[in-house]
């Protein structure tokens, strides 16, 4: 009955490993790729039968070895219950993707560890969105800074949200104390009403 419960337990989770839409990697313990379902090899543009026996650092960025392999230590060594990272991988067309992967133990009754199973999600998209964005506020502060016009951005409640250089150098005032704040805090009630009513 053991026996049996232990593989109807075996197949229950074949399959739910198997069929679910979220990439799924077992590791063993000598860094070896045991099993990985479908989504996974989607990911990756591999085969199962290349990708199962192969080292999991093949597929890994080399600028992420270093960190990868300190946080797979202190999860071996159950200084951490959970590895999570955001980190590089390289599929086999050699395209570089992002991926969030998050790795747990399984171990046995005396807690020695039998194999790591990793989830993990491609997060590219949101990587070069985020990228785009931060290249995009970079060329508008350079160009707001290189400006000789005075200039800022506020929300809809009169709230500085930026200034320029030439702003910070004219009053006095630099953009990370400016954020926030309005231009009661900086003017005279008279300039500061007739500045909110012109803005209004």
């Amino acid at each position: 009955p053991i026996a049996r419960e232990l593989w109807e337990g075996e197949e229950r989770f074949r399959g739910m490993f198997e069929r679910t839409e979220v990439p799924m990697a077992l590791r063993e313990t000598d860094d070896r790729i045991r099993l990985v379902n479908a989504a996974f090899c989607k990911m990756f543009g591999y085969s199962k039968e290349e990708l199962e026996g192969m080292s999991f650092w093949d597929i890994n960025h080399q600028e992420e070895l270093a960190g990868s392999r300190e946080r797979y230590r202190q999860l071996i060594a159950g200084e951490i219950d959970v590895a999570q990272a955001e980190k590089r991988y390289v599929r086999k067309d050699g395209q570089v993707i992002w991926g969030h992967v998050s790795v747990s133990s399984v171990r046995d009754a005396r807690g020695e560890v039998l194999y790591t199973v990793g989830q993990y999600q491609d997060i590219t998209d949101r990587k070069r969105a985020e990228e785009a964005l931060r290249e995009s506020e970079e060329r508008f502060k350079s160009v707001t800074d290189n400006s000789p016009s005075l200039i800022y951005l506020k929300d809809t409640k009169g709230r500085y949200l930026f200034v320029n250089k030439e702003f910070e150098r004219r009053r006095g005032v630099t953009n990370a104390d400016a954020i926030g704040k309005t231009a009661y805090e900086f003017f005279p009630k008279e300039t500061a009403d007739a500045y909110t009513a012109h803005e209004q």
